[in-house]
């Protein structure tokens, strides 16, 4: 089976970010997250506000993610469409 990224634990990183981030950052700044596809070997920035960032985990398994980064085989679908980033939404269970 193909190694897929632990998505958990790369959106409990940028959520940490976004904690110490989310009231100093001026709100149309935009802050470096980790892009949230499941890609193992992708540790690349995704630039995000912090109201963009709240926006793409509206759900739970919702990820932030570079435009294109979306997988097929991991069960990924593309929720919404930004020009520097999507959001996809996941099979929760599979990770």
């Amino acid at each position: 089976m193909e190694q897929i990224k632990d998505l958990r634990s790369w959106k409990a990183h940028n959520q940490r970010r976004w904690e110490l981030e989310k009231n100093v950052l001026p709100t149309d700044e935009r802050a470096p997250f980790v892009c949230e596809c499941t890609s193992p070997d992708c540790c690349q920035p995704v630039s995000l506000t912090m109201l963009e960032y709240e926006s793409a985990h509206v759900a739970p398994d919702w990820y932030a993610v570079i435009p294109n980064h979306v997988i097929p085989p991991h069960g990924t679908r593309v929720v919404v469409k930004h020009p520097h980033f999507w959001v996809v939404e996941t099979a929760e269970q599979q990770r």
